[in-house]
């Protein structure tokens, strides 16, 4: 919690950077943060579910002192059903992971396959991407739209229960023209 690159925030035109100690409550605040210049209407509105779901997870008090970076690794080591993980998954999310003098960038997939982080790994930090719809070819996306669902089946609706599933689909949306 304590040190600084793993505790900030960096946002620039390939998405949002989070420190892997940053808690899940300012990752939901600085997805839902109003007036970012870099980002689409699109990526916006992902970022938005992203923290909506993310505010159905576990309680205040835990989203208040659990990181982003921890819920990943539970997930990785210990199998933990993580909502998280899931919808890092749907949008394309890298990890950065060093290991003494190696740093790596890898897909979430990736890191969620490998064997687990021995205790010389660190998870530095999350990028979640900044997301544009990509079109059909014809008319290079112009009237494309990103839509971006997430879902959660749980004992609870919100709070302290662990999901019977999780979904997140991304779905780039095009008009069709008849003529």
């Amino acid at each position: 919690r304590y040190v600084p690159e793993l505790s900030t925030i960096r946002k620039n035109l390939r998405g949002i950077e989070i420190g892997a100690a940053v808690t899940i409550s300012k990752v939901i605040s600085c997805l839902k943060e109003e007036g970012n210049v870099y980002y689409s209407s699109d990526s916006k509105q992902v970022f938005e579910k992203l923290a909506d779901h993310m505010e159905k997870i576990a309680s205040g008090f835990i989203r208040n002192s659990a990181s982003i970076g921890g819920n990943l690794v539970m997930a990785q080591r210990k199998s933990f059903p993580s909502d998280i993980a899931t919808i890092l998954l749907a949008v394309g999310s890298i990890v950065s992971i060093t290991t003494g003098h190696k740093h790596e960038s890898i897909t979430l997939e990736e890191f969620l396959t490998r064997p687990p982080m021995d205790s010389r790994s660190v998870l530095l930090s999350v990028q979640i991407p900044h997301l544009e719809p990509k079109g059909n070819g014809n008319n290079s996306g112009s009237n494309s739209k990103l839509i971006f669902e997430t879902y959660r089946a749980a004992p609870r609706p919100l709070g302290n229960a662990l999901p019977y599933l999780n979904a997140a689909f991304p779905a780039d949306v095009s008009p069709q023209v008849n003529g």
